[in-house]
């Protein structure tokens, strides 16, 4: 398969990287496996993805050899043991979520370059291009729940097209909201009508009931101690017949991963509960391309309807 000159040199660095080119899962199988998938789109996708990099100042070899190394340690005991083990959450957002030299210089930075090189991130990715863009289009009010990396409302800002500009988001980290308000203002599309701030799903996003049209938990209730929780309160913010884009992982252990799922008849079950109802899904799994990998993640997205039943308040039974 042909790349360009850039893609190539990315390529061509990850293969003589003394770690990466043990450790990095086959970027380069990848690669060929999803543009075969998705000609075109997916390597524009990550000729954008490497120019935000650029923008941003990432040293793209060192930010992914300190995560594959913490990934492969986790998906090993994964493998070994069956589960993701026990893990504290208040440890894990001291840890994680507030360290402010891990979240700015690695964590988010290789959450952003994964959509490209992870199978299971581009995927639910394209999913979400597919089912969530023509929706915004029609304009609204969009929330996302743990924005993080920005990649979400990157993509928002850049492929609207004159459609919704008022944005909102919230994450658990303050960190992300410098690193998200760069991002955004480097790539040019910062706009006035983008508001972030610092929100724990599970203790109450402080906006009204019923404010938003659609909203988005892209990798967020694998980290939730109570998954059904962080849904109840996205619910609530929905207006009634508003849409949630529901992206997580199965199988896929992580140092702040405290919830693996059995499949995605699971989380449409537990979103049930909440008042929202699936309307579609997805689901890709690794060794569907990779049969012999050990790596065993699948990628798992939704898109769930709220009804116009009331939700159930924070802390009910």
């Amino acid at each position: 398969m042909r790349f360009s000159k850039r893609i190539a040199r990315f390529l061509h660095d990850i293969d003589n990287h003394p770690v990466l080119k043990i450790l990095s899962g086959g970027i380069r199988e990848t690669i060929e496996v999803l543009e075969k998938r998705y000609p075109g789109e997916y390597l524009r996708f990550g000729e954008e993805i490497l120019d935000v990099a650029d923008s941003m100042g990432w040293d793209c070899m060192s930010v992914m050899t300190r995560s594959v190394i913490d990934y492969a340690r986790y998906e090993n005991y994964f493998l070994r043991h069956g589960d993701y083990g026990e893990k504290n959450y208040e440890s894990i957002k001291e840890n994680v979520y507030f360290n402010e030299k891990y979240m700015i210089e690695s964590y988010w930075p290789y959450c952003f370059l994964s959509y490209f090189t992870v199978a299971t991130q581009y995927s639910k990715y394209h999913y979400f291009l597919a089912s969530v863009l023509p929706e915004v289009h029609g304009g609204g009010r969009v929330l996302e729940v743990g924005f993080g990396d920005g990649i979400h409302l990157w993509t928002l800002l850049h492929h609207a097209g004159g459609g919704t500009t008022d944005l909102t988001g919230y994450d658990i980290s303050e960190y992300s909201i410098p690193f998200c308000t760069d991002l955004l203002r480097r790539t040019g599309v910062l706009h006035p009508g983008v508001k972030l701030g610092v929100g724990d799903v599970l203790k109450g996003i402080p906006e009204d009931d019923a404010s938003f049209d659609i909203a988005i938990m892209a990798e967020v209730l694998e980290h939730l101690p109570d998954p059904e929780k962080g849904l109840n309160e996205v619910a609530r913010l929905l207006r009634p017949g508003g849409l949630l884009f529901v992206a997580t992982e199965m199988d896929h252990n992580h140092s702040d991963h405290v919830v693996n799922f059995s499949g995605w008849e699971d989380i449409a079950a537990t979103a049930e509960r909440t008042g929202l109802r699936a309307e579609k899904h997805f689901i890709y799994r690794r060794q569907d391309d990779f049969p012999g990998s050990r790596d065993r993640a699948s990628a798992i997205a939704l898109v769930l309807r709220k009804d116009g039943s009331a939700f159930k308040k924070q802390g009910g039974n």
